[in-house]
């Protein structure tokens, strides 16, 4: 069983419009009303995939129960850690006329120490059976460095794998704990790392983050695909051009795959080229919606793998 940690779910509301002009009402489709946010969408992913999963959510509010509710309508197996702020909402906008997306997200929830020590008590509940515990999403600036320190200790107590993608301070503290996998985007690692992500030297930062501990990193690329580094691999998997219809919910798609890869016995390699795949199958679909197998299979046969 896969076990995901998200401190800060989220309602993640799809519209859809011709195009956008000030002042009007404007006829708008509703494209999908679903939970989200990283280990959220993790947990779907494998769930349709027929992976044995467990989501944690710190869950509040209205929108909290919304994310639960429908977490159980999906069938995946959630754990909610009730916390006395709102769940976020993000509302996703596509302009028909002109491809372009836009997206509105409510401010992050605060936690109170008692609330995150209850995440960390979750997970040391469910760790025994879990084959990977992962720690996916925004983590909320009121929780310290300390959160992702105890996540990783409960993981190494249990001898689970601690994998993790998130982003800024967390990023930083989740390297410290030489987690088994680590998966920053290009803008997340150049700001780990204080450059620009045009100054970014991909390659060689992620090869740091490997001499700092972690076991191996994936950073994902976009369009131009994904870079591994681990010990003894350093190679560039590039991708296909597409027709892209939407970038929601890619990276953590991607990071599903990529576990799926893992648990079939595959090489770390060759479960980052599953993992891309399935990320730029969904780069197909509107709002995040599940990528088709086929096209999963047929991008993961075009891709060209450099190594270096």
């Amino acid at each position: 069983m896969i076990l995901t940690v998200t401190p800060s779910p989220t309602i993640d509301i799809s519209v859809e419009v011709d195009h956008l002009e000030r002042d009007h009402k404007l006829p708008a489709q509703l494209s999908t009303f679903q939970p989200g946010g990283g280990g959220v969408n993790v947990s779907r992913v494998l769930h349709r995939l027929d992976v044995a999963t467990a989501a944690i959510v710190a869950v509040g509010g209205t929108p909290g129960d919304v994310v639960t509710s429908r977490l159980v309508e999906a069938g995946v197996d959630v754990v909610p850690v009730p916390i006395a702020a709102s769940t976020r909402w993000v509302e996703l906008l596509h302009e028909r006329a002109t491809g372009a997306e836009y997206r509105l997200v409510t401010s992050t929830p605060t936690l109170t120490t008692d609330e995150w020590h209850a995440i960390v008590a979750a997970v040391e509940a469910r760790a025994a059976d879990a084959t990977f515990i992962v720690l996916s999403g925004g983590i909320p600036p009121s929780l310290p460095p300390d959160f992702v320190h105890e996540v990783a200790r409960v993981s190494s107590a249990a001898g689970v794998p601690f994998v993790v993608d998130t982003s800024g301070p967390s990023l930083a503290a989740a390297v410290e704990t030489g987690p088994h996998l680590v998966k920053p985007s290009r803008n997340e690692l150049a700001a780990l790392m204080g450059v620009a992500p045009d100054e970014l030297d991909h390659e060689a930062a992620a090869r740091q983050l490997v001499e700092r501990g972690a076991r191996t990193v994936v950073v994902s690329l976009g369009p131009e695909g994904a870079f591994v580094a681990s010990d003894g691999v350093a190679a560039h998997i590039t991708t296909p051009p597409i027709d892209m219809v939407s970038t929601v919910g890619a990276g953590d798609t991607m990071l599903a795959g990529l576990l799926v890869g893992l648990t079939e016995g595959r090489s770390v390699l060759e479960a980052a080229r599953h993992g891309v795949a399935h990320g730029s199958a969904t780069c197909l679909t509107p709002g995040g919606e599940p990528a088709e197998a086929a096209e999963v299979a047929r991008l993961e046969a075009a891709q060209v793998v450099l190594t270096s």
